[in-house]
């Protein structure tokens, strides 16, 4: 039996150790089937050296270099196992914080193209809408004009004697109330007078509304435009305020109204239809002082009726907003406000053409909220 000295053995299960461990490759599991053969083919060398050294009694020192081989090349699998464990859990951690950006990118995508499409739905509807709306005033304007000529003639007519007839009911009154000596027929005669100026009077008021509609209609049925010019919009929209305020400044001062406005001087002068844009904007003015009136007349001493009018250059177009805190618009009449003769208002007070007239003129760049 042979014994190696210390240091020859150490340096002999060191290179035994060393070539369980030099098998590489890029696969782990290449590295592992070349760790295994490798080793394999070793252990059957060292075995066969191990049998030839057994015949000349040289066995002993091929013991621990079998043992160190073995050792090396089961740590080196152990150690490539769990490098490969940890490269794959920290590639499913990137995998899965890469999947986590995808995921928030594409609902981001999806979320715009959604809203896109959403504000295109949106266009194509008030599109729509105001197609719908430019038939009907289309159809409107042929159909009322020939109808609104041949009212105009006996409206003439209705109005006028209705004028005669009450400035007669007043002179014949003053007759009545010169007779020095009243009788009892005089009086029968100056109640029934009374009641004739009534009605005479209710002739002419209806009549003068009757005229009211004929011109609406009128408006309505004339096909002729204004031509752009170039206006100061600010100066514009200040006029038309200030003509709707001292038209009706007793009015709008009894129902304490706080009105202002506020104009983008970055806009300057452009190019718009000014007359039409100038009877638009008094429709609507006027409708929002009617509604704080409204409003005003029906809540208690709190309410503070305001309107604000401002402008607004936002680059690609100019914006008008007219702003007030009145009574409001309902939801299911959203759609009809711009449709002729259509009105909330009662006793008269409207014609529900103003609206329809404003939004002809303006279209199609008019909005409500």
């Amino acid at each position: 039996m042979v014994v190696l000295p210390s240091g020859l053995e150490w340096l002999w299960i060191g290179a035994w150790a060393l070539i369980g461990t030099s098998w590489h490759a890029k696969n782990i599991w290449a590295a592992l089937r070349r760790a295994s053969l490798g080793t394999s083919l070793a252990t059957g060398g060292l075995l066969l050296g191990v049998y030839l050294a057994f015949l000349s009694y040289w066995w002993l020192p091929a013991v621990p270099a079998l043992m160190a081989l073995w050792s090396a090349a089961l740590g080196k699998s152990g150690w490539l196992l769990v490098q490969h464990l940890r490269q794959s859990y920290q590639e499913l951690e990137d995998y899965a914080h890469t999947l986590e950006i995808r995921v928030e990118e594409r609902t981001y995508e999806l979320r715009v193209k959604n809203e896109e499409l959403e504000t295109a739905l949106a266009q194509v509807k008030a599109a729509q809408k105001q197609l719908i709306a430019q038939e009907k005033l289309a159809s409107l304007g042929s159909l009322t004009a020939g109808i609104a000529h041949e009212i105009r003639n006996p409206l003439n007519f209705v109005n006028n004697f209705a004028q005669i007839a009450v400035e007669l009911v007043d002179e014949m009154d003053e007759e009545l109330k010169g007779d020095a000596e009243p009788t009892a027929a005089i009086a029968d005669v100056q109640f029934m007078l009374t009641d004739f100026r009534e009605c005479t009077a209710a002739i002419q008021q209806n009549g003068q509304r009757i005229d009211r509609i004929v011109n609406g209609m009128l408006m309505h049925a004339r096909e002729e435009r204004g031509s752009p010019e170039s206006v100061d919009l600010n100066v514009l929209v200040q006029n038309a305020l200030q003509l709707v305020y001292h038209n009706r400044e007793e009015q709008i001062d009894a129902a304490g109204v706080q009105f202002d406005s506020d104009y983008d001087a970055a806009i300057g002068s452009i190019e718009v239809i000014a007359k039409d844009l100038d009877k638009s904007l008094l429709c609507i003015l006027n409708n929002a002082f009617d509604a704080v009136i409204a409003q005003q007349q029906a809540s208690d001493t709190t309410y503070q009726p305001q309107v604000r009018v401002t402008t607004e250059n936002t680059g690609d177009r100019v914006t008008i907003r007219v702003h007030d805190n009145g009574v409001g618009i309902a939801a299911d009449q959203l759609d009809k406000i711009f449709e002729p003769f259509y009105t909330t208002k009662t006793g008269g007070e409207s014609t529900g053409l103003s609206l329809s007239l404003a939004y002809e003129r303006s279209l199609p760049c008019i909005r409500v909220n």
